[in-house]
């Protein structure tokens, strides 16, 4: 099981435990406790399954009452990432209003590796309000790792919130996106938090653009010593790849 399902299978049964008893829009009550616990745990299982009708029954937990199992059906459905959990957890991104849960289908549309879902992302990457939500967009584009991401990832760069700024620029390094290298250097040079400008140094050097040697050479005197050390790795690999071309 990933890091990232332990910690939804470990740290939200609390959450499940205080909604259980609320009333559904619907007017019916949601599952007891013992029922969302069993729930969860048949989506965690479904997701090591080697069973052809899995994903139907995990597409049908992403509409469960509660929104722990609805995220761990979400989880799931991205690691057996059958040709039908794109759809089923793209429709499921369309309604689902809990922030968390969002959160957790963006990063299952990603482990899918499905690039089908990239228009759809791109799409949803500027109207998404919840700034947590936002950054999980643009790191799942990362994760699909398809160079269309790339503009509509560029554009996020002065996005306003640093934690997206961070993972959007994390995201264009993935892509080697030479295309967003001068935004990326302006935000090494400019932006506020060292946290975003440590995150320009190394995607800078993932990209390998030569163009931005002068921007890492002055990032080496960043005031944040992490800053440095990035720009300093950055610059290593830049120099690493000119002389393993000559």
């Amino acid at each position: 099981m990933s890091q990232r399902a332990a910690s939804l299978a470990s740290c939200l049964v609390l959450v499940a435990l205080l909604s259980a008893g609320t009333v559904c829009a619907a007017g019916a009550k949601k599952p007891q406790p013992a029922d969302i616990e069993a729930a969860r745990d048949r989506a965690a299982a479904l997701g090591s399954s080697t069973d052809p009708s899995a994903p139907a029954a995990l597409s049908e937990l992403l509409d469960y009452p509660n929104e722990v199992v609805r995220a761990t059906a979400a989880t799931s459905l991205g690691q057996l990432g059958s040709s039908s959990a794109c759809a089923a957890l793209l429709a499921r991104l369309e309604k689902e209003r809990i922030v968390f849960v969002r959160k957790e289908i963006v990063y299952a549309i990603g482990v899918t590796g499905d690039r089908s879902a990239t228009a759809a992302l791109v799409a949803r990457l500027p109207k998404e309000k919840d700034k947590e939500a936002r950054a999980a967009v643009a790191t799942a584009l990362g994760m699909l790792a398809d160079p269309a991401a790339a503009p509509a990832l560029t554009e996020r760069i002065g996005d306003k919130d640093p934690f997206v700024r961070r993972e959007v620029i994390r995201a264009l390094g993935v892509l080697r996106a030479s295309g967003a290298v001068s935004g990326i250097v302006a935000a090494l040079g400019s932006d506020g938090e060292a946290d975003v400008r440590r995150a320009a140094a190394t995607a800078l050097g993932i990209i390998g653009d030569h163009n931005a040697s002068a921007a890492l050479a002055k990032a080496t005197r960043d005031p944040d010593p992490y800053v440095q050390q990035a720009a300093l790795a950055a610059l290593a690999a830049l120099n690493g790849a000119r002389a393993g071309g000559a």
